[in-house]
Parts: C-alpha cells; structure tokens; sequence
C-alpha cells in the first residue's frame, strides 16, 4: 500500500509540474528511454550478485531553467536493475533530481540524487527493501533541438537488503548501474 502511495504521490507531482511547465514557454517536458547494465556491489560471497543485469529504463522529465547555464531537472522512471541472477532481479520508480550544467550548446553535466521505490523482486519476499536512495552523476548530448542522449552512472547509497532478509546476509548490497538513454523533448 505504501508503494501505491508513493507512486501516486510521484506521478501527481509531475503531472502538477507537467502542467505548469505548460504554462511557461521556458519550462521543457518529455520523455526518455535506453538501456541500463546493472549489478549488486556488495563484499558478500553470493553467486546470484555477480553477474550484471542488462535491463532497460523509461521515463518522463522536467528541464526548469533556473538561468542561462543551469536548470532543474526532476524525473520519474521504471527501472528494470539489480543482478542477472533471478533471484537478484529488482524493479524500481526512481525520481532522480538533478542539477543540468550547460557547458555548451550540446553539452551537459548532470549531478544530483535519487530516491527509488521497488515496485517488483523475482519471487523473494521480505528480502529486498522498498526504499532505496542513490547518487548521480552523467552527461548529456544535443542531437537537435528535439533529441538527446545522456549516459549516466548511479551508485546506490542505501543499503538494498533488508535487515531481517531470507538469504542470511549481513554486508551491505548496493545497486550500481550505467543507464544510456535516448529522449525526446515535447
């Protein structure tokens, strides 16, 4: 029930700035999609972490101009991540909040943090946390004035294990993931 909150909370307040954004010819909006490669970083001796997950991300965003170099740019997005093992598959809204540095006409530095609800765990229950937070760092690419590519790295800051989880670990799992993405803006 909480994550139907929050989910609902995310997308009530980019649809409130969608349609502000609307109103304001400088306030930008559109849509994104691409690929992650993603793996569990943890010391702990568990096969199903090791190998990367190859999954993929969608999304809508928000670019606020705050003054000619700088912009706000909040997100929502489904994010298939985790490990390629089955057990170790985790799917994720994240609502990454960065800071978009123009260092030129067709070129970007993008720094910031997210918050991710889970939204789905291949058949483990109590075994993953629901909430997770991260940090962000990526670049992005002009390929005109309506398309864009970025790629991006996440590191998660959060531990992804519950405390009380079924598979007896006690280290700390983090997710890491690469994201290239190709987006459009409206």
């Amino acid at each position: 029930m909480k994550k139907l909150l929050l989910l609902a909370l995310c997308i009530s307040i980019m649809t409130v700035l969608s349609a502000e954004a609307q109103r304001s010819e400088s306030v930008i909006s559109g849509f994104k999609l691409g690929v992650n490669a993603s793996s569990l970083d943890s010391n702990a001796n568990f096969a199903a972490f090791d190998d990367t997950r190859i999954g993929f991300h969608a999304g809508f965003f928000l670019e606020i101009p705050i003054n000619k170099t700088l912009s706000f740019q909040p997100e929502i997005q489904y994010s298939a991540q985790g490990a390629k093992d089955e057990n170790a598959r985790l799917n994720y809204i994240n609502v990454p909040l960065l800071l978009k540095i123009n260092l030129a006409q067709s070129f970007s530095l993008h720094l910031g943090g997210q918050g991710s609800v889970k939204i789905w765990e291949f058949e483990q229950r109590e075994t993953y946390n629901n909430f997770g937070y991260g940090a962000v760092g990526g670049i992005g690419i002009n390929l005109s004035s309506a398309l864009f590519v970025e790629g991006r790295y996440v590191y998660g800051l959060s531990n992804v294990l519950d405390d009380n989880n079924t598979l007896d670990i006690t280290e700390d799992v983090k997710n890491s993931y690469i994201q290239v993405s190709l987006g459009i803006r409206l």
